[in-house]
């Protein structure tokens, strides 16, 4: 929580983030923060403490709720619906956003792909770096 914008007293939410939607490469991790909340150390913390409750208990999910699209991690059949142990999360981040790329980093994330010309952002299409960040041993 941080101070209202408007100035009035009391406090509000800065933002969000989560870890339920599937994507090729995994679960996604999302965030989004108001601007004013930007380079303040806000996104960092909360990714932090996202990915500390979420790896503090065993994660298990059918392979259609982790991964869209014929990506199967250690399947050959893309039927496969079986439950398996989420053992990553994946960020995908514009190039240009320099300050979610050091969130990712400081996460413990790697960047282990790149999507070229598919993220809408700014009324283009933009290319994404793809950030892993893997289950503590």
């Amino acid at each position: 929580m941080v101070p209202k914008l408007d100035g009035e007293a009391g406090q509000e939410a800065a933002g969000f983030v989560s870890a339920a939607t599937p994507s090729p490469n995994g679960l996604l991790l999302s965030y989004h923060l108001r601007p004013d909340c930007w380079n303040r150390g806000y996104a960092t913390e909360a990714v932090r403490l996202l990915l500390e409750e979420y790896w503090s208990l065993p994660r298990m999910a059918r392979r259609s709720e982790i991964y869209t699209g014929s990506h199967l991690e250690g399947t050959e059949q893309a039927d496969d619906d079986r439950v398996m142990e989420i053992k990553h999360l994946i960020g995908e981040v514009d190039f240009e956003n320099k300050g979610s790329m050091r969130v990712m980093e400081k996460c413990g994330g790697r960047v282990v792909g790149t999507v070229k010309d598919e993220l809408l952002r700014f009324q283009g299409l933009r290319s994404h770096a793809v950030w892993q960040l893997d289950k503590p041993e």
